[in-house]
């Protein structure tokens, strides 16, 4: 019966743990939604790659997912004139790949958990920053008349 109740308790505690993630996940998904097609370097339905259950192969789609997003929103920013610094997310995201790496070291291994998930918390805040400004150059192009047409 212990064996059962212990099944059932990580199994909640998988389910609870998902919920954030797979909210992340819809996070990115809406944000490169707002990116025009042909400045996508990612397709939105990609990013659900980041649940493989595969701990090298997902350390490896990190890096290769916020990459891709990060020179996604350079593109759609160059285009609608949002002034950025860097490539938005990439040096948050780069700097949670790295942490998730870590974890595989004895030295590093009792630091990696906290510091990964403020780490992951900040690129998520990113995100969502990125996709209010998408939004909000999206409704003044849609609302600002166009006066180009001679009228």
């Amino acid at each position: 019966m212990e064996i059962f109740g212990n099944s059932v308790f990580f199994i909640v505690l998988c389910l609870i743990g998902a919920i954030p993630l797979i909210l992340f996940i819809r996070s990115i998904q809406n944000t490169l939604n707002l990116i025009s097609p042909h400045n996508r370097k990612i397709k939105p339905s990609l990013i659900w790659l980041t649940l493989i259950p595969l701990p090298v192969l997902s350390n490896i789609w990190l890096f290769v997912l916020v990459t891709l997003v990060a020179n996604s929103l350079a593109l759609e920013y160059t285009e609608r004139n949002i002034p950025y610094k860097s490539k938005p997310t990439f040096i948050i995201g780069i700097t949670m790949s790295v942490i998730s790496c870590l974890a595989y070291f004895s030295p590093f291994k009792k630091y990696t958990g906290i510091l990964w998930f403020i780490f992951f918390f900040a690129y998520w805040a990113q995100i969502v920053r990125s996709k209010r400004d998408l939004i909000e150059t999206q409704s003044k192009k849609i609302s600002s008349p166009d006066f180009s047409n001679g009228m």
